[in-house]
């Protein structure tokens, strides 16, 4: 599930995800073993959907301190034992800068589309 709180990146997320359903259809897959892929028009801080993903990914490059520390708290109320939170630009860290219950189990730089970005792949510990 993605969520995007700019209409036309909204927009846009809706087209990549028609273009990702005609590829897969081509898998021959049962229904039940297809892929789901959904958006929302909306913020991560009130759509609470995310918190039953098994990868969450944020593009948190220029996200600031207090909007990380409150993904953080969400996360780490919500999220299940084992799954994975991907970060840019900066770990997930509490208003204390703590990671529980998280652990930084991978970090490095990465090329996107506007250039290197620094990762962070979090698993939730407990």
């Amino acid at each position: 599930m993605g969520i995007e709180i700019l209409p036309g990146l909204y927009e846009i997320a809706l087209q990549m995800k028609e273009k990702f359903e005609k590829v897969t259809s081509n898998f021959h897959l049962e229904r039940r073993d297809r892929p789901v892929v959904d958006f929302l028009l909306g913020s991560f801080l009130s759509d609470l959907q995310w918190l039953d993903g098994d990868v969450i990914f944020a593009n948190s490059t220029c996200f600031e301190a207090a909007t990380m520390s409150r993904l953080h708290e969400l996360a780490a109320k919500g999220m299940k034992k084992g799954a994975v939170f991907v970060t840019l630009s900066r770990p997930l860290l509490s208003a204390e800068s703590r990671s529980e219950p998280f652990e930084v189990v991978w970090e490095g730089r990465q090329k996107m589309s506007w250039g290197g970005a620094d990762c962070f792949l979090h698993l939730k510990t407990r």
